[in-house]
């Protein structure tokens, strides 16, 4: 998984962090799976897919950076 690129419905941010977290299409809706957390350079609306490559792994979640040139 680590250096792919996952469609993710962006659903929150992290006031404190500044991460947003969502889910791709791998994960269920009712939050049984992990979380797709992750950076961007440019702010992104809630409710819209991003691409995000994924750069780590930490249990159940996966951490990575919305890829730049596609937000």
């Amino acid at each position: 998984m680590i250096g792919q690129t996952l469609e993710v419905l962006v659903e929150k941010q992290d006031g404190l962090t500044g991460f947003y977290r969502g889910r791709s299409v791998f994960s269920a809706p009712d939050g049984i799976d992990g979380e797709v957390i992750f950076k961007s350079d440019e702010p992104i609306k809630f409710g819209t897919f991003v691409p995000v490559t994924i750069n780590r792994i930490k249990t159940h979640d996966f951490y990575g950076k919305v890829e730049k040139e596609k937000v």
